[in-house]
């Protein structure tokens, strides 16, 4: 079976988690303090503090702006589940725009006339390495207190045209899972220049204190502390980033050659020229499923785009959300990866040729 997402690990990788072994330290101890300072050097930013995911990371960097009960937050209508739910684990509730036409980004045209009193933050997800527009949505706040936390989960090291996506950022957050460009197996991180921010985040992250054990806990947290064997993976990987950037985006580039006279499946567009990095390679077609399910039957695992947000009824929102909708039942994401075979990428465009949906 060709897996949608194909990645590998090396000897390297091993013996940098054998090497945090024969340190005798387990949880948040040197391996993964190293591991920040790398991160924070990578994106240019003063502070990274590592968690459990990236999910952890966003709901750290929620609170850390000051989210909480009797706020709402304003997310983009497509995309995936976490970060709606790390607004509900803040404590606030969840109100929803549409998406670009073209790309499934938040649309800042939207985003203005969805501002209410209880608007405490939006969420610029720069979704699969495409660059959410952060001056629109500055301009769309214009001068209200609301603060905007970019999430790059799906964008380590994607560029747009100010740099590195999220390092510019007032308070950004990233996921190191598996299937991302560089992963720790499971874990996340929040980037920041703000000294108070990144405090507040390592508190958290250990049940609201600096040191367990001496400290009084006077402040509410949570066990959300990463593992040095986990950090160690992160470090390796870490060192092989430009061969892994490099890997995908060749991936994207295959892909947009050999499907580009297919009569209904296009590409989604990303800006490669300003540096995006499309984690996954991205198409639309207007029968999503029939492709899915003619991939299924050669052995070839493809993954449809998230369903719009709106239809997860616990998040409680209403409203009409139509470019989501038309991401949710056209898209979907072919097979790739920083490992992905060019003998897999044949079979895949080969495969595609014969369909037509």
């Amino acid at each position: 079976m060709i897996p949608w997402w194909t990645t590998d690990f090396s000897q390297s990788h091993t013996a940098a988690i054998e090497a945090a072994f024969r340190r005798r330290t387990v949880v948040s101890g040197s391996v993964t303090r190293e591991f920040e300072q790398e991160l924070a050097e990578t994106l240019g930013v003063a502070h990274a503090v590592l968690t459990t995911s990236g999910t952890a990371a966003l709901f750290l960097a929620l609170k850390a702006v000051g989210v909480g009960p009797g706020d709402e937050v304003i997310l983009p209508a497509h995309g995936f589940i976490a970060p709606a739910h790390a607004v509900l684990l803040a404590g606030g509730s969840v109100r929803l725009v549409d998406v670009l036409p073209d790309r499934p980004l938040v649309d800042p045209s939207r985003t203005a006339p969805a501002i209410t009193d209880r608007t405490k933050a939006v969420v610029a997800i720069h979704l699969n390495g495409m660059a959410a527009d952060i001056p629109g949505l500055r301009q769309a706040i214009g001068s209200r207190p609301i603060r905007i936390v970019e999430d790059g989960a799906q964008a380590f090291l994607s560029r747009g045209r100010h740099g590195l996506l999220g390092a510019d950022a007032d308070i950004a957050t990233y996921s190191l899972g598996i299937t991302k460009l560089v992963t720790m197996g499971e874990g996340g991180f929040v980037a920041t220049n703000d000294p108070e921010q990144a405090e507040f985040a390592r508190r958290f992250r250990n049940h609201g204190v600096a040191r367990i054990g001496t400290d009084h806990f006077d402040r509410p947290g949570f066990n959300l502390r990463a593992t040095d064997f986990a950090a160690a993976l992160g470090r390796a990987v870490l060192a092989d980033r430009e061969a892994r950037a490099a890997a995908v985006g060749h991936v994207y580039e295959e892909y947009t050659v050999r499907l580009g006279e297919h009569p209904t499946i296009q590409m989604m567009p990303a800006d490669l020229s300003a540096g995006e990095l499309p984690l996954w390679p991205q198409a639309m077609c207007e029968d999503r499923d029939a492709v899915v399910a003619a991939l299924a039957a050669a052995d070839i695992q493809a993954r449809p785009l998230h369903h719009c947000l709106a239809d997860s009824p616990h998040l409680e929102c209403q409203g009409e959300f139509p470019n989501a909708e038309r991401f949710s039942r056209h898209g979907l994401i072919l097979p790739g990866g920083t490992h992905f075979t060019p003998q897999n990428l044949v079979s895949v465009t080969d495969c595609l040729s014969g369909v037509v949906a």
